[in-house]
């Protein structure tokens, strides 16, 4: 493990922010910086651990039937089809590149709407996998991350980064690399976690209460955690004009509001009022305000 500085602003100043009891996962600790806001692990994992983690991701936990569920790639092609008709609303054809395309369920329906697609991945198991299961082109189809691909500069009319700004090791590297390959006037799609959403924050007062240190606000193989002020300004920084930025929740029986399923009766009966007294409030509420735990950002890089 390595101490690390502020990946956005430099600072060394931060305090701690949650820390994962049990010590489990790549970084138990997080901090916030008092520069800029940002959170982030510290330490860190070194970059051959952070590698061999990510060499294996979906054959280990919640992911390892990710490649073989078939019910699961239905539904997933489905979201992904209608991710694809958004954005060729404003791209209607043309160089779409998926960086971190994980199962490659975009990159398929993508090529299925026409686009030419290109793409990388930190696993070289998914790139193997995406590449036979869908037919693709395989010098198309990275291992690595975004620099280590190196795509040609200006070739995409839309990048596609769902879920990934949360994983890389160097922020302003990143940001550098999806600026170089976009085309003036290209498309910006980013997914990421809002982790000062209204269900976070409610989760922490509740531990201060009970004078017990909050976990961490994400999942701790990621290194970078947003709010929507911070990454608002990260894009702005590097000159991408926001169209379109909205702080969302699934769909109120998806992950976020899972139905109660404890085998214990009253535990149940404390999950089923939560749900019902909090977490349903806030999921329609997450509707007319930014206050949810999922970000999604449209932004254009200005033209030349």
């Amino acid at each position: 493990m390595q101490k690390v500085d502020c990946g956005y602003c430099g600072s060394e100043q931060s305090r701690t922010y949650g820390i994962e009891r049990s010590g489990k996962g790549l970084h138990p600790t997080w901090v916030e910086c008092l520069g800029c806001g940002l959170l982030y692990a510290n330490p860190r994992a070194e970059c051959d651990e952070i590698r061999e983690y990510y060499a294996n991701y979906y054959e280990k936990g919640p992911f390892e039937s990710y490649l073989d569920d078939k019910e699961l790639e239905a539904v997933a092609l489905n979201e992904a089809g209608k991710m694809i008709s958004r954005i060729a609303q404003r791209v209607p054809s043309g160089v779409l590149v998926d960086t971190g395309f994980g199962a490659g369920f975009m990159v398929a329906a993508a090529v299925r709407a026409g686009y030419e697609v290109w793409g990388n991945d930190l696993s070289p198991e998914t790139v193997d996998h995406a590449v036979k299961r869908w037919g693709l082109p395989e010098d198309h189809f990275r291992a690595g991350n975004i620099e280590e691909a190196n795509f040609d500069s200006e070739m995409a009319d839309c990048l596609f980064a769902w879920h990934i700004i949360e994983h890389v090791l160097d922020l302003h590297s990143f940001m550098k690399e999806i600026t170089r390959i976009l085309k003036p006037g290209g498309l910006l799609v980013m997914g990421t976690e809002n982790n000062l959403n209204l269900h976070n924050r409610l989760d922490r007062l509740g531990c201060f209460l009970r004078r017990r240190v909050p976990p961490p606000p994400t999942a701790t193989e990621h290194t970078f955690g947003f709010t929507n002020r911070l990454l608002r300004r990260l894009l702005e920084d590097y000159g991408f004009r926001i169209i379109s930025f909205r702080a969302y929740e699934d769909n109120w029986m998806g992950a976020y509001l899972r139905p109660p399923r404890s085998k214990h009766v009253e535990k149940r009966i404390v999950q089923w009022l939560d749900l019902l007294v909090r977490r349903y409030p806030l999921y329609w509420l997450s509707q007319f305000v930014d206050i949810g735990q999922k970000i999604e950002v449209f932004a254009v890089k200005p033209p030349a």
